[in-house]
């Protein structure tokens, strides 16, 4: 997008403005076009500029205190039932207080919340919060005053001492708070049928090695050795599941920030792909496109022996005695992220009475006990009784008691590094001729690219 769509248009609006009080139409149009001209990447922080040019002017009136009808909308991704019977433990004590709870859902995954944001915010009518993944992406998003902060006491309850540690220091901003934990889910993460290692009188696999290793007697008995969805975001837990026992936890660390070149990370990323290429003869067939509850399903039936994916997987297993999850082959760290829900900025006091019924419910311990139950994961707040918690929650609290080290996955890093490991990876899985070594040095090449974009210029001397 060009300097010429964004001040034509905000010079449009404000000449409009001034000789009429209707919506702006003008505006509207034109902000369309230009957000969907510019890239995916870019369409979040278009947005941004165009809703804070826009001000008041698409704000809905004001109204009396004693006049607010609380309401609230959610933009969010969880599409399976189970994920939506999880959303019910906060949305119906939300609605139970007087609030008119509704939801905007994607069919995508993060990119498209992020994506449909931008769309809403670019037509002046940006849901009340959104999901969004916990980590630094949200700070340009905080400074540019478009998600609010609340108050870290509410009531008699106080974020910092509700909260675990790990994550309060991330969401703390002064004496406030900047996004609504939810719950902790580990990345690297191995979903396996143990029936088949009983069956057939196999040994669980300390490395990928090892699972290379037991994949032609899987395949003599009839069983793939892993399954997989060729949708980038399903990819990227995959791949970094391998490349967590390549990469050292301090390597992993300097290579996901970019702070010098991949190409030091050569080794690393050739015996990951090399990994990667030859769990192909091994793998179910039906990848392309695979939904990941799909995933799950292959390894239940026992079809597959294992998969790779987060432990928000964790609802669907109840019904799935046979899975179990554990660390990836050779993880010796654990990767996590955390879910959140941002609140959006705004000056309609029936939306800011609404986002209020939001963080009163979720820092009540009933309802956030009851979320996690349902959600499954890792608790973010204190005092969750783990005893009550499914099988594949209980594996990874563990993980995280017992782990040294924990690394927590940025949006950024998630959306970029990974993604860019995803997408070139992607076409390779399905070329027979694909080579390691060339892969390689196309990753190594992407990533630097990025990386420079990305990094500051240096300062005028």
């Amino acid at each position: 997008m060009n300097r010429d769509c964004l001040m034509n248009t905000a010079g449009e609006d404000r000449d409009t403005e001034r000789r009429q009080s209707s919506v702006h139409l003008i505006w509207f149009i034109r902000t369309i076009f230009c957000v969907l001209r510019a890239g995916p990447g870019r369409r979040l922080l278009i947005a941004v500029l165009f809703y804070a040019l826009a001000g008041s002017a698409l704000l809905s009136a004001r109204v009396r205190a004693d006049e607010v009808r609380p309401r609230f909308e959610l933009l969010h991704l969880w599409a399976t039932g189970e994920e939506a019977y999880a959303l019910r433990a906060l949305s119906e004590p939300v609605r139970a207080s007087g609030v008119d709870w509704s939801e905007s859902r994607v069919s995508t995954n993060f990119i498209g919340v992020r994506e449909q944001f931008a769309e809403r915010l670019a037509l002046g009518v940006p849901p009340s919060g959104l999901f969004w993944l916990g980590g630094n992406q949200a700070e340009d998003l905080f400074e540019q005053k478009l998600f609010r902060l609340f108050p870290n006491r509410v009531g008699n309850r106080a974020f910092s001492d509700e909260l675990i540690p790990e994550i309060y220091q991330r969401v703390r901003e002064g004496d406030s708070t900047r996004l609504l934990p939810l719950g902790i889910h580990l990345q690297n993460r191995m979903l396996y049928n143990a029936d088949v290692l009983r069956r057939l009188g196999l040994a669980m696999p300390e490395s990928w090695q090892e699972l290379l290793n037991m994949a032609p007697a899987l395949r003599k008995n009839g069983v793939h050795a892993v399954v997989f969805s060729d949708q980038r975001w399903q990819m990227r837990f995959f791949i970094t599941s391998i490349m967590a026992e390549q990469f050292t936890f301090e390597e992993m660390g300097e290579f996901l920030a970019g702070t010098g070149s991949a190409r030091k990370y050569e080794p690393q990323l050739r015996r990951s792909t090399e990994i990667f290429l030859a769990l192909r003869p091994y793998a179910s067939p039906l990848s392309r496109d695979l939904n990941w509850a799909n995933v799950v399903e292959h390894v239940a039936s026992g079809d597959s022996f294992a998969a790779f994916l987060g432990d928000f997987v964790a609802p669907m297993l109840r019904r799935n005695p046979a899975v179990h999850c554990s660390a990836a082959p050779g993880n010796d760290y654990v990767i996590w992220s955390f879910d959140a829900i941002a609140l959006v900025t705004t000056e309609d006091p029936e939306v800011i009475a609404g986002q209020n019924r939001l963080i009163e419910t979720v820092i009540t311990p009933e309802v956030r006990q009851e979320y996690i139950l349902r959600k499954g994961g890792i608790p973010a707040y204190r005092g969750s009784d783990a005893r009550q918690m499914d099988a594949c929650s209980q594996a990874s609290m563990e993980s995280w008691k017992m782990a040294d080290t924990k690394m927590l996955l940025t949006a950024s890093q998630w959306l970029q590094t990974l993604d860019i490991a995803a997408s070139i990876l992607r076409p390779a899985w399905w070329d027979p001729d694909a080579d390691a070594a060339p892969i390689t040095a196309d990753l190594i090449t992407a990533i630097d690219l990025m990386n420079q974009r990305d990094r500051p210029a240096p300062a005028d001397r």
